[in-house]
């Protein structure tokens, strides 16, 4: 009896000599998904973020295992998942975009375990000697932003207020087998286990720049006069264009190619023979004449995404018979667009 005791003793103190356990802690980065400036083609991208965990001292060598799971809701930029989530610019125009976890881009990042399409789960482990240990481990996120869209300019974001949600064993010897899920609420080995749930953010955006195309212009014809020019002769062009949503533009028109000194609107007879002045306005009644300076005598717009079409009115104003020679008038008129 006394040998016995003595062993049990022993045992005793010993065990009040290790160190004592400590629950495991994880954190994690919030990332940036950003797809950079975007039209109608399609961009891929990615971003990654860190998850370091670390665990106290254990009693003995031991190996942590922690199950973690990420969901992303649907974001601010709007309120569905599926089939895209989207991002918004400041007027409330939307883009699509998506959320993969995998590289081939077929598993949607889902919000918890529970919704359809599901959160992501990963799984880490890392030693834990006496002093305690810790690891760390990447999550990456693989974003699309699909091609054909409705564009609109702007920088367009979303802010997703994610959920981190984490299991893990922490035992005093050995390495115990993996959480099965994230929602594990009580010890899944002998030894310590845990459930946190903590949350981070996730920033996606993309920025559309103003930009316009697709210009079509019309010659404007006066027509035929017989000798000298007695009345004011009005016509009309149209200058075509199509711009991105929300693109603000200005067009301007130069002085054309046979200008005089004081840079006023002439056509003449080939290269080098007489001239016929004639100006070019903004509005029907010709009293606001259309430039090339901005902010000034320049025409201003904002796209609406389809062809839109501005008027140019022209006059030719009375000349006199020692100004005026038989031939065809002709001028070029180059027109700047700027946004």
């Amino acid at each position: 009896m006394i040998r016995l005791l003595g062993v049990l003793m022993a045992l005793w103190l010993g065990l009040q000599a290790l160190p004592a356990r400590a629950a495991t802690s994880c954190s994690l980065t919030s990332p940036t998904l950003s797809f950079g400036t975007v039209s109608n083609g399609l961009v891929d991208t990615i971003t990654t973020f860190n998850i370091n965990c670390s665990t106290g001292a254990v009693a003995l060598l031991a190996n942590a295992r922690v199950t973690f799971c990420v969901g992303l809701p649907a974001g601010t930029g709007g309120t569905t998942i599926t089939p895209s989530r989207t991002f918004a610019n400041s007027f409330g125009d939307r883009l699509n975009y998506q959320i993969y976890s995998d590289a081939a881009r077929t598993s949607v990042f889902g919000s918890g375990s529970a919704s359809s399409p599901a959160w992501a789960m990963y799984q880490m482990q890392y030693p834990v000697p006496v002093l305690g240990g810790s690891g760390s481990g990447t999550v990456t996120l693989y974003g699309r932003y699909p091609a054909s869209q409705l564009l609109s300019a702007g920088t367009f974001t979303s802010t997703l207020a994610a959920t981190f949600q984490y299991a893990y064993n922490e035992p005093i010897l050995g390495t115990p087998p993996y959480p099965a899920n994230c929602t594990v609420g009580s010890p899944t080995v002998t030894g310590n286990s845990g459930l946190i749930t903590a949350t981070m953010s996730v920033i996606a955006n993309a920025t559309v720049n103003p930009s316009c195309g697709t210009y079509v212009t019309e010659p404007m014809n006066f027509g035929s006069s017989t000798g000298t020019v007695l009345a004011n002769i009005d016509r009309t062009a149209v200058f075509s264009l199509t711009c991105v949503n929300r693109s603000a533009f200005q067009i301007g028109l130069d002085n054309g190619s046979n200008a005089d000194g004081a840079g006023n609107r002439r056509m003449r007879v080939g290269s080098t023979g007489a001239t016929v002045p004639y100006e070019l306005y903004q509005n029907a009644a010709r009293t606001l004449r259309w430039g090339n300076v901005l902010n000034s005598s320049t025409v201003p717009g904002t796209g609406n995404g389809s062809a839109q079409s501005l008027t140019i009115y022209g006059r030719v104003a009375p000349t006199s018979a020692a100004t005026t020679s038989p031939g065809v008038y002709t001028d070029t008129v180059t027109v700047t667009i700027t946004y």
